[in-house]
């Protein structure tokens, strides 16, 4: 995903809230912006003899927009000239429009968040360069408790350890082509 260009899209777009509307008294459907009060941003036309309408595909047919109409939240009143179109594909445009300067915001995020994570996995990687590795265990315990190992050596041990395990998680797995 190019976020760039995302985000150069979304923001020469019509700017959100994006809504259906649908009015079946007037047998009209448009897509509405909110910015300005009410601003269509996309509608059908008529072309040639016939209607313009739009239609959507259901179960190997396509049906037309007004038999999805629903009335808008708290707009029961008003369904027969201003509905909303319950379709996926209808609501699939308007929720990723809604959504998209959440959705570039977050991959903006994710994208810091992997570059803050490759200077962490740099900089273990270099200082397990200069700490010498501890011996290993040989634990007397069991002998006089704490013995000299594990007072000398279980942290360096656990910090190594947590230190080789993010090293691992953080380095990308390279996929095996079959």
């Amino acid at each position: 995903m190019d976020i760039e260009a995302l985000q150069l899209l979304e923001k020469s777009a019509t700017p959100a809230p994006w809504e259906w509307n649908l009015n079946l008294k007037h047998k009209q459907v448009s897509l509405e912006g909110q910015t300005r009060g009410r601003e269509t941003i996309l509608e059908p036309v008529r072309w040639g003899m016939g209607g313009a309408r739009f239609r959507f595909f259901k179960d190997g047919l396509m049906e037309n927009c007004e038999d999805f109409a629903v009335a808008k939240h708290g707009r029961d009143h008003h369904k027969h000239w201003c509905a909303d179109i319950n379709h996926p594909d209808a609501q699939l445009i308007t929720q990723l429009r809604n959504a998209a300067p959440d959705l570039i915001s977050a991959a903006n995020e994710n994208a810091e968040l992997k570059q803050k994570l490759g200077v962490c996995k740099e900089t273990i990687d270099r200082l397990l360069d200069y700490v010498s590795q501890p011996p290993k265990s040989n634990c007397a315990c069991h002998i006089s408790a704490p013995c000299a190992d594990c007072t000398d050596y279980t942290d360096l041990r656990e910090v190594l350890e947590t230190a080789n395990s993010l090293i691992a998680q953080a380095t990308p797995q390279k996929k095996v082509e079959s």
